[in-house]
């Protein structure tokens, strides 16, 4: 199972992590995790991550990063536009877990 270190943010808990395995996503609700948010390009996998975080009763925020450079641009925007939305969520109690492939 994957180990997590939950921080308190808001009255939520977030958690940052690399890229959980097929096997990790089924038991993250064991951990209170209800969100997964993924850094990843569709190359990487994000999509099939997705689709087992959804399966497994967890909501799913996809955020495409490309390369794990520091996001500049339009990838920097989409970032900008999301943290309000997840900030949203943590104050909502939300457990989040962001996790990329490193």
């Amino acid at each position: 199972m994957l180990k997590l270190n939950w921080v308190t943010v808001e009255a939520g808990r977030l958690a940052l992590a690399h890229r959980p395995g097929r096997q990790d996503i089924p038991s993250l609700p064991l951990t209170g995790c209800q969100r997964v948010v993924t850094l990843l390009s569709e190359k990487e996998g994000a999509q099939t991550i997705g689709q087992a975080v959804q399966t497994a009763k967890m909501a799913w925020t996809w955020l495409p990063l490309k390369n794990g450079h520091y996001p500049v641009g339009e990838a920097h925007a989409m970032l900008l536009a999301a943290l309000p939305f997840l900030a949203q969520r943590l104050a909502a109690t939300e457990a989040i877990l962001i996790h990329c492939s490193a």
